[in-house]
């Protein structure tokens, strides 16, 4: 008895562990992959070269301009209950002439070369409101409307506004 009681422990000793429940989820047919971003940065990088466009973030910009004030309809519906929805006022630095914007292939595949007169100033801008009608250049990067808050098709994140280091700001 002693010896089947030893066999038995020593049976269940090297066997294998019972299987651990695990889940894998994989990701929905058709999600996007590593390769499929990789692809989306080249085909980028091609249109980029192809139509001399101007390359979106992380690629810097200088573009002058002057500098205006918008306001559009925001929360809660954007424009679709007007008497609802609160104003955004927003920073524009408006070009002299239209300017090709590349695609954001990171969006959507089917975008194209946008052609753009005023971009939405946003970053380090606040001190833009104080020059409104002055002409400035800006330096940032440059990104195409994906938020709610992106009233115009593209938009300028500054880095800085040299012209306004200079400026005394005004009280408000």
């Amino acid at each position: 008895m002693k010896v089947s009681r030893l066999a038995l422990a020593f049976l269940l000793a090297c066997s294998d562990p019972p299987p651990q429940e695990s889940s894998v989820e994989l990701p929905p047919r058709g999600a996007p992959t590593a390769q499929d971003s990789v692809a989306r940065i080249e085909q980028a990088r091609q249109v980029a070269a192809d139509s001399a466009c101007l390359a979106l973030s992380p690629h810097r910009v200088s573009l002058t301009g002057v500098l205006r004030r918008e306001v559009h309809l925001g929360t809660p519906g954007y424009g679709e209950t007007p008497s609802q929805d609160e104003r955004d006022t927003i920073l524009v630095l408006e070009l002299p002439s239209a300017i090709p914007v590349c695609p954001d292939f990171a969006q959507s595949n089917r975008d194209s070369v946008a052609r753009i007169r005023k971009l939405q100033v946003t970053g380090r801008a606040i001190e833009g409101f104080d020059a409104l009608g002055i002409r400035v250049t800006v330096y940032g990067s440059l990104s195409r409307a994906v938020r709610g808050t992106d009233f115009l098709p593209a938009g300028l994140r500054a880095d800085s506004i040299p012209a306004l280091r200079s400026r005394p700001r005004t009280s408000s």
